[in-house]
């Protein structure tokens, strides 16, 4: 973790290099000494020592006991102030927006889910984020708390360089400079992404970055999509659409010869089509009793009656399985990777999803390949966007400024 110069002799930048070196360090270590820091990142202890007492100075860190020693007087550890600062991630959806907002070392200081009437989905927004400041507030005892930034996440084609939401079909927003919108609103940092992106980035960084390089997040819910991370760098194209699955063409219609797309074969909308198609079966008892009309029917209601254990909506479902698990043996042939996270909506469906996926795999590909990957559903189910965009911002306001990796 040493830090090196190897822009030609540029002191100030050296200095800021090791100032966030030492600051991410304690932050990852929650509390250690100055020696300990030292031994670490190869600087000198007196390096060390000015940048900790500068950071303390800030506020940054405070002082909080003794550590451990080899002889002599102990030394007194260092660890992140939980109030130096706060940083808010947003995972902004058609029907529903949550936020979280955490503390210089990483806890929850707030959740805010909000469900979205119409579409309100600019005042939604807003409105959350309101809240998670509020709860900061009132988390801090202050009515002034640092906000380091916001990251968002959402659906749709983004444009990465002006930080704007290109289109998004589901919610009928094009050409939003979103990142603009909400800076000027609350004077700070912004960033956006496609939410899946967020996602991997949560699941990796909370439980596999230790011993896992490349990874998948594959999202079925409305739609279905992927975040890729590869050599521990997400991934995300010349046009910022890398891992949309959902575009993957599998088979042409036998009716017109057009290609079909993985997401309308396998996705949420996908499920509601195939339920709407079944509607008047016979065995359709649970669903037909709390929805009068197929048309009012909606994928939410098919992952909840699934979920209670109902028999036709299990066997609906399980239709999608077999599809997804040809996407995720082309995804694997692409990119390789040692895990694949299910995640969405529609990965609440678990087992019903989980066996033919495992089954196209296992027969798909060489043995030598699928026994090496793991495929598991996600631990942070629904915080995962809300949660890697709020991490992602510690990581775009503290980066460092000699490396780009993650």
């Amino acid at each position: 973790m040493g830090i090196t110069n190897t822009r030609g002799g540029d002191l100030n930048q050296l200095s800021a290099a090791n100032r966030i070196c030492i600051l991410n360090l304690i932050r990852d270590s929650r509390s250690i000494s100055r020696t300990r820091i030292s031994e670490i990142t190869n600087l000198s202890l007196s390096t060390v020592s000015r940048n900790v007492k500068q950071l303390l100075k800030e506020g940054f860190l405070l002082e909080c006991g003794q550590g451990d020693s080899c002889g002599g007087r102990k030394p007194i550890n260092v660890e992140p102030n939980p109030k130096a600062g706060y940083v808010i991630g947003i995972d902004f959806g058609s029907r529903s927006i949550q936020g979280v907002g955490l503390d210089f070392c990483g806890n929850i200081a707030c959740e805010v889910r909000r469900q979205i009437t119409g579409q309100e989905y600019m005042e939604g927004l807003f409105r959350t984020l309101d809240r998670c400041i509020e709860l900061i507030r009132e988390n801090c005892n202050t009515d002034a708390p640092k906000i380091f930034g916001i990251a968002v996440g959402v659906r749709g084609v983004i444009d990465m360089q002006a930080a704007a939401i290109v289109s998004c079909k589901s919610m009928g927003l094009k050409n939003v400079p979103l990142a603009d919108i909400i800076r000027r609103r609350y004077q700070v940092p912004v960033y956006i992404d496609l939410n899946t992106r967020y996602a991997v980035f949560a699941e990796w960084k909370m439980t596999f970055q230790e011993n896992i390089d490349n990874m998948a997040y594959v999202s079925i819910s409305h739609g279905l999509s992927a975040g890729i991370i590869l050599n521990r760098t997400i991934i995300t194209g010349t046009t910022a659409s890398a891992g949309e699955i959902g575009e993957f063409l599998i088979s042409a219609d036998k009716n017109g010869g057009r290609w079909r797309t993985l997401e309308s074969v396998c996705g949420g909308q996908a499920l509601l089509r195939m339920m709407q198609e079944q509607w008047n079966d016979t065995e359709n008892v649970y669903l037909k009793s709390r929805v009068s009309d197929k048309k009012d029917i909606t994928v939410e209601e098919i992952v909840a009656a699934v979920k209670k254990g109902d028999a036709f909506a299990r066997k609906i479902a399980s239709r999608i399985g077999t599809p997804l698990g040809v996407g995720i043996v082309n995804l694997i042939n692409d990119i390789d990777p040692g895990v694949i996270i299910l995640g969405g909506m529609c990965a609440e469906l678990e087992d019903v999803l989980m066996q033919p996926v495992k089954e196209v795999v296992k027969e798909y590909l060489p043995e030598f390949i699928h026994e090496k990957i793991r495929i598991e559903f996600s631990r942070l189910k629904n915080d995962a966007t809300a949660m890697g965009a709020a991490l992602m911002v510690f990581r775009k306001v503290f980066a460092e400024p000699l490396t780009s990796e993650i």
